[in-house]
């Protein structure tokens, strides 16, 4: 043990140094430990990042096909039926282009329907009318039948008129003859 200028003892200062020293030691070796572990982990994290790239170039280069190879068969389908592909149909998958060229031909036949009863209904209305005026037609051949003495209803109107002007003139013949008699009668 020795002794400072102060009177104190510097053993156990040289201990507190040493042991400081340890503690520094250690504290570095942490930070090496600590440092190569996170090169380790970056490492590992940029292959991960690598291959994940890699696959998602992959699964692109995939999609891409598929929807190319759709696309093809939309065209390829649409050619068959003798129209060209609306271009509402470009870059659609298989299944989406089927469910929407389903949805449009469910429209079109509920249009279709719409049409053909609003046809019905109008043929209908005409065939109302033509009846309704066939029926004028009827009614007026009628009257000028009428007018004319033509009908059956119109000659036995005019046989009845001409046996009650036939019975009016000898009922008048015989009251001028019976007050012919009674004058005569009176004179006689």
């Amino acid at each position: 043990m020795g002794i400072d200028q102060r009177g104190t003892t510097t053993a156990p200062l040289q201990e507190e140094i040493d042991e400081l020293r340890r503690k520094i030691s250690l504290l570095e070796g942490d930070q090496k430990a600590y440092l190569e572990n996170s090169e380790s982990v970056i490492n590992q994290n940029k292959a991960a990042i690598a291959q994940m790239r890699a696959e998602n170039k992959q699964l692109r280069a995939e999609l891409a096909k598929k929807l190319a190879g759709d696309a093809t068969v939309i065209s390829n389908a649409f050619e068959t039926i003798g129209k060209k592909q609306p271009p509402s149909f470009r870059g659609m998958s298989g299944r989406a282009a089927v469910s929407k060229f389903d949805q449009q031909l469910c429209e079109r036949i509920k249009q279709f329907n719409s049409f053909q009863h609003e046809t019905r209904h109008r043929e209908k209305a005409l065939s109302d009318l033509e009846d309704e005026l066939q029926q004028m037609i009827s009614d007026a051949e009628e009257v000028k039948a009428k007018d004319v003495g033509e009908s059956a209803d119109a000659q036995q109107l005019r046989q009845l008129e001409n046996q009650l002007d036939k019975t009016m003139i000898k009922s008048n013949e015989a009251t001028h003859i019976r007050k012919t008699y009674e004058g005569s009668e009176e004179r006689f």
